[in-house]
């Protein structure tokens, strides 16, 4: 019996890889919001369109979306992750909002509306369709002609310490994570810029705009920082293969905070990124 496309991501983003994104959810919207809002501003939302949110996890950047189409708008949540939409859910939208829908479902495979959204966004929800040719044609078929699509990626992972110091800084305490397959559902799935163009433009997506967004991201005190750092990311996935205990989690901790003490500013530690801001029309 074949498994679902998807099956892999959908248990893990309903196992452990969503309970801790749930738990460390208002700190990851914070570190990840200015790079956010930077694949918002593209789309030039306007008051009373249909927008759908593909990866809305906890449901952060659907209420903003909410706010800026209004009343008379309409927004759609959509995520693999039941642990995440569950915190979404509890979420109270401002006064003003736009009704907000959210589905439980894979965006790849989930029977949207033809025509019924006039943008589409993701806040680094889109890495990891099994299919992803499949995801975005299912996706424009979902969007009316003339809508917009905008998301942010992940560039190269050598590109990005804020992923790679943690795994440098406590490398030796776990094996180190075999090397992501090019173009495997994951983080870095979209690194190559003329992959995410080929892939959009054979599913039917026109005007495919691919710009390089660089920001230090963050925001956390050197506790919190570190606390993170050794919970999600490449360090999180190894100390979770290796089954790693209160000790091995604190001793990695203590690695991390020290390997990121220089990026320690007034606000917070803030550490470089490498993302693409990708557009598209229908």
């Amino acid at each position: 019996m074949s498994l679902p496309p998807n099956s892999g991501q959908i248990d893990a983003w309903n196992d452990a890889v969503g309970r801790t994104w749930a738990k460390y959810q208002e700190q990851l919207d914070k570190q990840l919001g200015r790079i956010g809002w930077r694949a918002v501003e593209p789309i030039k939302l306007q008051p009373g369109e249909r927008v759908l949110d593909v990866g809305c996890g906890a449901g952060a950047t659907t209420m903003d979306l909410a706010r800026i189409v209004g009343a008379k708008g309409a927004v759609t949540g959509v995520d693999i992750s039941d642990t995440l939409l569950g915190v979404a859910r509890e979420r109270e939208p401002r006064a003003g909002s736009a009704r907000i829908t959210w589905i439980s479902g894979d965006a790849q495979t989930y029977a949207f509306r033809p025509n019924s959204f006039d943008a589409v966004y993701s806040r680094f929800g889109v890495m990891f369709f099994e299919d992803p040719k499949a995801a975005f044609e299912n996706l424009r078929m979902a969007t009316r002609e003339g809508g917009r699509m905008s998301f942010s990626c992940w560039r190269k992972v050598d590109d990005n310490p804020w992923m790679t110091l943690p795994l440098k800084a406590a490398g030796e305490l776990v094996d180190s994570p075999p090397q992501a397959v090019a173009g495997a559902p994951g983080p870095f799935a979209f690194a190559d810029g003329g992959r995410v163009r080929e892939v959009l433009e054979g599913a039917g997506w026109n005007d495919v705009q691919i710009e390089p967004f660089d920001a230090a991201i963050g925001g956390a005190d050197l506790d919190a920082t570190a606390q993170l750092m050794t919970r999600v990311g490449l360090l999180g996935a190894a100390l979770r293969e290796v089954g790693a205990d209160r000790y091995l989690i604190g001793a990695a901790e203590d690695m991390v905070r020290e390997a990121v003490r220089p990026y320690l500013k007034e606000g917070g530690v803030f550490i470089p990124s490498a993302s693409w801001i990708v557009t598209a029309k229908a």
